[in-house]
């Protein structure tokens, strides 16, 4: 059976969760970010192959901008001698970067990360405010030619049920009445997915367009969340 780098997804978040961390998949281009339950500024980031490449390599660099614990994972090679081992461990060890290796859906950590200098605290504040604007954490790492669930695409989906319940609205109506994201006027304003029609001044729908990607089947489960939220702050603020 033809290995799939979506495949190691679920035993290396299954691994980390053993140590406390909950796993993000595709996290601005990063394949896994996996956050401390306990200390939300303990950031990891895996990044995935089926072999170990350059472009690992250089995924795994890019990573060390970001925060000192990056790990690259790959599938064990069914011939991986040891002299091939010390020497993909070596240059590994040079650049500060664990590694996992997995198999048959197990995990096995090869190497620790070591500290580099060199962390980019803007890029790592945004990964960071990227997962705190993640409700619903149904990315898979290392998946390709499919959509990817985002905090922005979240906030649209919530605007999106929001409108959908009262017809028509304005930005603040939604933040008073649901709790909609303090930018709401603007991303309906600005209108990038192009889901919502100015009706009137400052107040807005949902077109043809925003009916049907709001209920993308690819983010049912998101869709339900935000459906869910918004019937529940209803009833309490009808109240």
């Amino acid at each position: 059976m033809d290995k799939k780098e979506e495949d190691m997804y679920n035993p290396i978040q299954r691994f980390f969760k053993k140590k406390g961390y909950i796993a993000y998949g595709e996290v601005q281009q990063l394949d896994v970010v996996c956050i401390n339950e306990k200390d939300t500024e303990d950031l990891i980031v895996i990044e995935m192959k089926k072999n170990l490449t350059m472009k690992l390599l250089s995924q795994g660099v890019l990573g060390k901008k970001i925060t000192e614990k990056v790990y690259i994972a790959y599938y064990k090679p069914n011939k991986f001698t040891l002299k091939k081992r010390r020497e993909a461990l070596r240059i590994c060890k040079g650049l500060g970067l664990g590694v996992i290796v997995v198999k048959n859906n197990r995990v096995e950590i090869l190497l620790e990360p070591k500290k580099i200098n060199g962390i980019n605290i803007k890029k790592r504040k945004k990964i960071l405010n990227e997962i705190k604007g993640i409700k619903v954490n149904i990315n898979i790492g290392g998946c390709r030619g499919r959509k990817i669930n985002t905090a922005f695409r979240e906030k649209n989906i919530f605007i999106g049920c929001c409108l959908e319940k009262i017809g028509e609205g304005k930005g603040i109506e939604l933040i008073k009445r649901f709790g909609t994201p303090k930018e709401s006027t603007s991303i309906m304003y600005r209108n990038i997915y192009g889901w919502y029609d100015n009706v009137d001044r400052g107040i807005y729908t949902l077109n043809k367009k925003g009916i049907e990607e709001l209920r993308n089947e690819e983010f049912k489960e998101v869709y339900n969340f935000y459906k869910g939220k918004v019937e529940k702050y209803d009833v309490h603020n009808s109240n």
